[in-house]
């Protein structure tokens, strides 16, 4: 054996040994496979929501279980981020992109949510079996996460109830009914108070979510979006600005382009190692509330993350575990919020 090759292999050995964590933000080592249940014309009658469900092919385990609202209250078909969902569970995830079809309607997309919630623990497992599939969901390490609007659907849907959550994450959340107003009966976010639940918090931002075209709002302006839901969160969270990119950066080739018709994008970035990293830090971030602590430096050292970004976390008096410790708790509803400055 030649003696580079022979250093480089006992280098990756030892790397190995020493327990080192693995990237996040490459594949992970499971090819995926899918299935659907019900569309987003025609939801699944009992689910409430259609979901497309991403699950490692043969992995005869237990894992955890990660849903996924799309853009636009969950209007944004699953589909659209289909490179995203899958590099996540081929991490050894099974991960869940919901999305429905109708006029916007914050409590009842929220309670079609939790309902969702409540469902997929009793029947999920059923029609990954039917595909012959020895993979198993585990819903006592459940955590949920959305794009866009649907953080506003998926807050106000923890606003009413923990249920089975663990975790959240947020990416480019936005508040209001729709980027021109903010009417206080369309917002779940009221700066100078925290939500009402505590959860860990993992939150992804851009730096051209607040930019905009010419007679259209911005996608997601800053005064609705991103810091307002950040600093509206009680402790643990991180944060991490991707400042080359855009509010549909992240989707599939294609549908990634199309977003610039209403949201700012930089069309010479690179977007494949944007996508890489918007699913890394959501791998991260699950693998840190399991207990792998050594992963909470892909969520703060930017020098380890493809894309150029700006990172800040709070843990809150909080001290993550070695163990599994994600939850979810209710507070008082109108505990005042420290304000927080908005360095990213």
């Amino acid at each position: 054996m030649h003696f580079g090759t022979l250093l480089t292999f006992c280098l990756l050995v030892a790397t190995a040994a020493s327990g080192a964590p693995s990237n996040p933000f490459y594949p992970g080592p499971y090819k995926v496979k899918s299935l659907q249940i019900g569309n987003i014309l025609v939801p699944h009658y009992k689910a409430g929501l259609s979901i497309t469900v991403k699950y490692p092919d043969q992995l005869n385990e237990k894992v955890p279980v990660h849903v996924f609202m799309t853009a636009f209250y969950g209007i944004v078909p699953a589909e659209f981020y289909k490179d995203f969902l899958d590099r996540v569970a081929s991490h050894g995830y099974i991960v869940i992109g919901s999305d429905k079809l109708e006029i916007p309607d914050y409590p009842r997309m929220a309670h079609a949510f939790n309902e969702l919630l409540a469902w997929l623990p009793k029947n999920l497992q059923k029609h990954i079996k039917k595909h012959r599939q020895p993979v198993i969901p585990d819903f006592d390490k459940l955590t949920v996460g959305s794009h866009s609007s649907a953080g506003h659907v998926v807050t106000l849907a923890l606003s009413y109830q923990c249920g089975p959550v663990k975790a959240q994450v947020m990416i480019d959340p936005v508040d209001g009914l729709f980027p021109w107003g903010n009417g206080k009966k369309h917002v779940v976010i009221h700066p100078g108070h925290y939500v009402n639940y505590t959860t860990p918090i993992m939150h992804m931002e851009c730096g051209l979510d607040n930019h905009h075209l010419p007679f259209f709002p911005a996608c997601a302006p800053n005064l609705l979006s991103n810091n307002r839901f950040y600093n509206a969160m009680p402790g643990p969270k991180w944060q991490v600005n991707a400042t080359n990119f855009g509010h549909g950066g992240f989707l599939n080739p294609g549908w990634e382009k199309m977003s610039n018709i209403l949201c700012v994008e930089n069309k010479t970035a690179n977007h494949a190692a944007y996508r890489s990293q918007v699913a890394g830090l959501l791998v991260s971030f699950l693998r840190v509330v399991s207990g792998d602590l050594l992963q909470q430096q892909y969520l703060t050292n930017t020098t380890l993350m493809p894309t150029h970004s700006l990172a800040r976390h709070n843990l809150d008096g909080y001290e993550p575990q070695p163990t599994f410790w994600g939850f979810c708790k209710h507070a008082a509803p109108a505990s005042a919020a420290a304000q927080e400055d908005d360095a990213t």
